[in-house]
């Protein structure tokens, strides 16, 4: 299950209002690539595609597209430093 701490809450949310356009949420994807087989993407998105699964976690909205979602599923949380936000990947 994908769960964002207290902190990346505050985080995103503090992302989603000082961005210079419309926000609905936070978009994670998943893609074939990198050292582990995956790549991971995180950005902030203007609004989800009728196919995307939307995850509320903390009031914060997980934008989530079906190829990515049983991985966000099962291996993701978000936490944050002062500086930046961090994905963590734990994959069972």
């Amino acid at each position: 299950m994908l769960t964002l701490t207290d902190s990346a809450v505050k985080a995103v949310s503090r992302f989603v209002a000082g961005a210079a356009s419309p926000v609905e949420g936070l978009r994670i994807s998943v893609t074939g690539g990198g050292c582990s087989g995956f790549q991971y993407g995180i950005k902030l998105e203007a609004a989800a595609a009728p196919e995307d699964t939307v995850i509320d976690s903390g009031g914060v909205k997980v934008i989530v597209d079906p190829a990515s979602l049983p991985m966000v599923e099962a291996w993701w949380w978000i936490s944050s430093t002062a500086w930046k936000l961090r994905l963590q990947v734990h994959q069972p």
